[in-house]
């Protein structure tokens, strides 16, 4: 957990230098090239590792995929086993805007494939205390690689095997056991960082019978003025 306690002070760190948080590093015909985690090395005490990264070269490419070896150790999961070079802390990236859109989702991820321009903090109307930027997932992924969560549809595998709770980070930088059992309309609400959705503390989500939550706020009804 003091791992992503220290990425969410990277995040901010990088958000008060750029005025904006982090995105993956795209080429000029948008190719997608490096992930997000390259961005926070320098506000994470690793200046001189982001120094020898090519920034319009992929994440595989002579140059860069030499330094996969080089993974700093905030992004190593202490009590897990790990591929080396692999991270199991990664952010949900929902697809473009010109595929389809997740149904029966409100909202969006802070991460969108194609998204070149990170965005800034007041872009996160549901509340940076209600919304989830990097998890502990279920299966890793090369840390300079741009990969990441897929967003919406089926939740996917969070935690090591076995775990009914995994770290998550918030973006007010605030660090919990986020639980895994959650269903698709529970769980999202608590990724999107506009969608206005209804939730409730995630402990009290889980293993509830309760409607779901993943839903609109319904207005009160209008008061009609009686007439003069």
């Amino acid at each position: 957990m003091n791992n992503l306690k220290q990425i969410g002070l990277a995040l901010h760190a990088y958000h008060d230098a750029n005025g904006k948080f982090p995105t993956n590093v795209y080429g000029p015909n948008g190719e997608v090239l490096l992930s997000w985690r390259v961005h926070l090395l320098p506000y994470l005490e690793e200046d001189n590792l982001y120094k020898q990264f090519k920034m319009d070269e992929a994440w595989d490419g002579p140059n860069n995929k030499a330094l996969i070896e080089k993974m700093p150790k905030v992004y190593l999961a202490p009590d897990r086993d790990h591929t080396k070079g692999k991270t199991f802390y990664q952010g949900f990236v929902g697809s473009d805007l010109q595929k389809p859109q997740p149904k029966g989702i409100f909202g969006r991820p802070w991460l969108r494939q194609g998204e070149k321009t990170g965005l800034a903090i007041t872009s996160i109307h549901d509340g940076t205390s209600n919304t989830l930027a990097v998890i502990e997932a279920g299966e890793g992924v090369i840390w300079s690689k741009p990969g990441d969560l897929p967003f919406g549809g089926a939740v996917p595998p969070l935690g090591d095997k076995g775990w009914d709770r995994t770290p998550a980070l918030r973006f007010d930088g605030s660090v919990s056991m986020f639980p895994t059992n959650l269903k698709p309309e529970v769980f999202w609400p608590y990724v999107t960082i506009d969608g206005g959705e209804v939730t409730v503390d995630p402990e009290d989500a889980a293993g509830s019978n309760r409607p779901p939550l993943g839903t609109r706020p319904v207005p009160p009804p209008a008061v009609k003025e009686a007439p003069k």
